[in-house]
């Protein structure tokens, strides 16, 4: 926590440099998206069982402290269920996911793109990933470090964009009685407004 806070100085020392040179944003300091789409569990349990396909919604800001780097919070809230041979107590299962995360997004240059609106750029970053179960008494809700990785485009038109974005999480999951890793791949598309 203490290397934050220089670091938070750092950048915005250097973009207030970069915008006075002008090399810093000339459209944007803060992007707003909302987003919808998928979430869909790779890992395997060792008794077969494993999280199914689901549905995803998700909410983004974005501060950009210069043209091509930003510090994204995101939340995305996901429902999805256990195949048929998950055994009890996951068994009829279908958990809500929650996952909030704290990311770098850094769009690379890509001019040829730039020049018809089309924005490329990836992601990393780190959250808190948490499980809503619906009939585990003992274990209602409970809550995994993440880590995630993944990129998107984005095509503006002025103010309001529109983005997709894929990315994968990885996170332990030590609850029911497993000791397992979980990687997901999260898939989204949405608006976005830049101000």
């Amino acid at each position: 926590m203490r290397l934050v806070l220089p670091l938070i100085m750092v950048l915005a020392l250097w973009s207030g440099d970069a915008r006075a040179q002008g090399l810093g944003p000339t459209d944007r300091t803060i992007s707003i998206a909302i987003v919808g789409g998928g979430i869909s569990p790779t890992a395997k349990f060792a008794d077969g069982s494993r999280f199914e396909r689901g549905e995803s919604v998700g909410l983004a800001l974005t501060l950009w402290p210069t043209e091509s780097i930003g510090f994204r919070a995101s939340a995305i809230r996901a429902r999805t269920g256990t195949n048929e041979v998950a055994s009890p107590p996951l068994a009829g299962e279908d958990p809500t996911i929650s996952q909030y995360s704290l990311d770098l997004i850094g769009e690379p240059p890509a001019p040829w793109l730039n020049q018809w609106g089309w924005s490329p750029y990836l992601l990393g970053g780190i959250g808190i990933k948490s499980y809503s179960f619906r009939s585990v008494d003992y274990l209602k809700r409970t809550s995994d470090f993440a880590a995630q990785l993944g990129g998107g485009v984005e095509y503006r038109l002025g103010r309001v964009g529109f983005q997709v974005e894929a990315r994968g999480v990885f996170s332990p999951f030590k609850h029911l009685g497993y000791s397992e890793s979980q990687r997901d791949l999260v898939y989204t598309a949405g608006l976005t407004l830049n101000l």
